[in-house]
């Protein structure tokens, strides 16, 4: 009984203890008010803040030692260890003084893009694409809506605003593409130049370009191979074909090199065309760059490619239905012969 009687009054004992009361004004060493400074008892919970004139009141309790602090954001922070009768009201105006930070020196690195009417386009996306011609990166500028249109989605051509087909610039690495001979723009045309696991870079202008491109009126793509720092491989597969690469770099990093192979066959495909036969189509695709920098003022860089690509195809019949509902037609044409390209 008798402990549950004094657990009972306890929090009256408590509330009932003595405080005094601290005042003051709380300036800067150079004169001036500081509002909100943070002003509490150290050990003790609550606390108070000065108001926007810099002046505070906070009860200190009585008949003990006990330290109380004054900080503020960008100030010293200020201690004082003092002791209060019962009911007694102290004054203490504190000045705190300024703390100088000094904040190391941050150098910022960046690279300017979409000069010259270029725009960026991100290259990571091109290896996400399913395309089935194999050509993610030129179906990505299809696919970006600046005035790309294509005929064929077995293909890498593509004109510009009305344009020929053969009127788009093609750079990698600062070094022209040409296209000299194409067998068709379908599924004889096979992969194209540009290897998605390789780049690191993509600019597109559809018009509006430097005069550093050349005078083709349509379009450039300019595309930047990777300068890897590191070891770094990775394979991917489809049923349409699969692909690698290889890149690594020496520790001084004056010299790295990055290869990749392409093999393609979309025979599955064309198994599903309107011409009936047998489709026998394999495309295969190497390249290479390496980069050497002898010096941090000399830079050589050497880039390969080789290529062996074909397509045989031996047709059979083709079947094409048209008409009306009412009068509907069918066309059989049977074929003799075969057709083998080879670039």
């Amino acid at each position: 009984m008798l402990i549950a009687l004094c657990l009972m009054f306890a929090p009256v004992v408590l509330a009932q203890q003595p405080t005094g009361v601290l005042h003051g004004r709380v300036n800067s060493n150079e004169g001036y008010k500081l509002p909100y400074v943070n002003i509490a008892v150290i050990g003790k919970p609550g606390g108070t803040t000065t108001d926007k004139n810099g002046y505070y009141s906070l009860e200190v309790p009585a008949n003990a030692l006990v330290k109380v602090a004054f900080s503020y954001v960008g100030f010293k922070r200020e201690i004082f260890t003092i002791r209060m009768e019962a009911g007694e009201k102290r004054k203490l105006s504190v000045v705190l003084q300024a703390v100088q930070s000094v904040v190391d020196t941050t150098t910022v690195y960046g690279k300017r893009t979409g000069t010259g009417g270029l725009v960026k386009l991100p290259p990571r996306e091109a290896s996400h694409i399913p395309t089935p011609s194999g050509n993610a990166v030129e179906e990505m500028v299809k696919r970006m809506g600046l005035g790309v249109y294509s005929r064929s989605e077995l293909s890498a051509q593509y004109s510009v605003r009305g344009g020929n087909f053969d009127e788009n610039l093609v750079y990698v690495n600062g070094i022209e593409i040409y296209r000299p001979f194409l067998v068709s723009s379908g599924e004889q045309e096979g992969l194209s130049f540009i290897n998605p696991d390789l780049v690191e870079e993509i600019k597109f202008s559809a018009g509006g370009f430097d005069a550093r491109y050349g005078d083709k009126m349509s379009s450039v793509l300019d595309i930047t191979y990777k300068e890897p720092e590191e070891f770094r491989a990775g394979v991917q597969m489809s049923l349409l074909g699969a692909g690698a690469y290889v890149q690594d770099a020496t520790k001084s990093e004056n010299l790295s090199y990055i290869t990749g192979v392409r093999y393609k066959t979309n025979q599955y495909m064309l198994n599903s065309l309107q011409t009936a036969g047998e489709y026998r189509p394999t495309f295969l695709d190497f390249q290479g760059l390496i980069h050497w920098k002898p010096t941090s003022l000399f830079h050589i860089s050497l880039l390969g490619n080789i290529a062996d690509n074909k397509y045989n195809m031996v047709p059979q019949s083709r079947e094409t239905r048209f008409g009306t509902l009412n009068e509907a037609l069918r066309f059989r044409v049977y074929f003799d012969g075969e057709e083998t390209d080879r670039f």
